[in-house]
């Protein structure tokens, strides 16, 4: 090893916050600085990018939206050059197709961790097979694949048996979101009063998130509570989708839509319900933060997101798209908030035990000096 610490060069699709971006700045903020340094290449700015230049972590950005771009490899090489980085960390697929040949190239160490495979519904059967030889590719090359969950292990195996493999599980700061009373200020600020019951979603407006069904089934509740209302925080390439449907649902007075907010510990407490309507996930993080701060949760019973949300014990799951289940849900924790807060106590406690950051770093602080 030629340096006391070991640098890393740690890759990610974009500079905004999503779940794999949290997850980078978990790790590269919570690494121990006297064993470890980490460097961040963005393919695009954004919020993330200034946080860590706020906690003095090195960026490069290299600005390009697609997912595979081979005219962005020279640039690539030259940063793994200048930055010698002993391993060089690829977090999910886009960051892959991007950065892992020029580091291949230049005979780095390469962990790729799954955020998710790029293969999944919504896609053709054609894209979904080049998607699986794409992957397959990555898992062979890699000289470590980490997955945030046993369903993405047990994918990986699948995909290629020669993969290299260990599973740490997402995971947050169960200490950070700890349970906290409501501020009003912020409930105000959104655009509630004080008895207004929120329902809340915290996640990008995309067909993998599926905001639709929310509304859908927002829209067969509300009637029965006036003062039940629906909030969005996030954005994406559904928004103005959601927006009609609001407005066809004739439901425009309930619902509120906000971007991204980075305050999200203090906007959790806000909602007396979280949902998750997803179509795929790994272990979602925003669940995670929910469930730590003992808010109610529901989510869709889909691989990953069950590893911590189980049904009736710590938390209500429905059939993914499917709008009356998850209405029935929303009911049950509504005319049981004794049950809603036991589930959710419940949930906290899911957190601590298997879904905590520090046994996440300490995970990734025994694996990486491993590969050097």
């Amino acid at each position: 090893m030629k340096n006391e610490k070991i640098k890393i060069l740690s890759v990610i699709r974009q500079g905004e916050f999503g779940g794999g971006e949290t997850y980078l700045f978990n790790l590269a903020v919570n690494l121990n600085p006297e064993l470890f340094e980490t460097v961040v290449l963005s393919y695009s700015d954004g919020n993330l990018i200034k946080i860590l230049n706020e906690k003095k972590i090195k960026t490069y950005i290299i600005n390009s939206r697609l997912p595979f771009n081979f005219l962005k490899y020279g640039e690539v090489k030259k940063i793994i050059k200048a930055e010698n980085p002993d391993i060089v960390h690829l977090h999910g697929t886009r960051a892959c197709s991007n950065a892992l040949i020029p580091a291949k190239q230049l005979k780095k160490k390469i962990v790729y961790t799954v955020h998710g495979f790029s293969f999944h519904e919504g896609s053709s059967s054609l894209a979904n097979y080049l998607k699986r030889k794409i992957e397959s590719y990555f898992l062979e090359n890699a000289d470590m694949t980490v997955c945030g969950s046993e369903s993405d292990y047990n994918t990986s195996k699948g995909l290629n048996q020669k993969a290299k493999l260990k599973i740490i599980k997402n995971s947050i700061d169960a200490e950070k979101f700890s349970p906290m009373q409501a501020n009003l200020r912020i409930k105000k600020e959104l655009g509630f009063n004080d008895v207004d019951i929120i329902i809340g979603s915290i996640a990008r407006l995309t067909f993998q998130k599926d905001p639709v069904t929310l509304i859908k089934a927002f829209s067969q509740v509300q009637t029965k509570y006036e003062n039940l209302k629906l909030l969005f925080i996030g954005d994406g390439e559904l928004k103005e989708e959601c927006v009609s449907e609001v407005k066809k649902l004739n439901i425009e007075n309930k619902v509120r839509f906000e971007p991204f907010r980075s305050d999200v510990k203090d906007v959790l407490p806000v909602l007396d319900i979280f949902v998750l309507p997803s179509l795929w996930e790994v272990v979602p993080l925003g669940l995670l933060e929910a469930m730590s701060m003992e808010i109610p949760s529901i989510a869709t019973e889909i691989h990953g997101t069950n590893e911590a949300l189980k049904n009736n014990e710590n938390g209500l799951t429905f059939a993914k798209g499917n709008s009356e289940e998850l209405a029935k849900c929303i009911n049950e924790y509504l005319g049981n908030p004794v049950k809603a807060k036991e589930m959710a106590i419940k949930a906290r406690q899911t957190v601590i035990e298997y879904f905590n950051l520090p046994n996440f770093i300490r995970a990734y602080e025994n694996l990486l000096p491993t590969l050097i």
